[in-house]
């Protein structure tokens, strides 16, 4: 503290009382703030784990997950929701509900393939999108951020 300030304090317990006041503020604040991030340790432990997992799941899984913290989805509206935003591929046939180049681009995709014997002896590959965890966190901060502001 300089000298003018402690003068100003001594002669003026107003800017005292209003230097002490700001300070217990901030000091709640930073209590609160504290306490919040001992509150959030849990999910941020879970979300950063799911960006580092190798696993994938099931867009039917996560609509699922979605319905469980308060979007209102089901497997079939999130797939046009998706196709609606441009990460998943609109135009009908064999490319539909496949990640877009953005969407795979942005790591929030990866494709399953999987080849598919038939009886008559034919062989067709099905391709299953499935969410990658970088996704599943992505997709998790649009959705419930816009539940939350419902």
């Amino acid at each position: 503290m300089t000298p003018q300030k402690a003068g100003e304090f001594l002669f003026d317990p107003d800017n005292m009382m209003t230097m002490l006041q700001n300070w217990k503020k901030d000091r709640d604040r930073m209590i609160e703030l504290e306490a919040k991030v001992r509150a959030d340790s849990g999910k941020v432990a879970f979300a950063d784990s799911v960006v580092a997992s190798d696993d994938s799941i099931l867009i039917r899984q996560f609509a699922k997950q979605l319905m469980q913290n308060g979007f209102e989805t089901g497997e079939k509206r999130l797939y046009e929701l998706m196709r609606q935003e441009g990460f998943l591929i609109k135009k009908p046939g064999s490319d539909r509900n496949t990640p877009t180049q953005k969407a795979m681009d942005m790591g929030l995709f990866i494709v399953q393939e999987t080849a598919i014997s038939r009886s008559d002896g034919s062989i067709s590959v099905n391709a299953t999108p499935k969410l990658t965890g970088r996704g599943q966190i992505f997709f998790s901060e649009r959705y419930l951020g816009k539940a939350a502001m419902a």
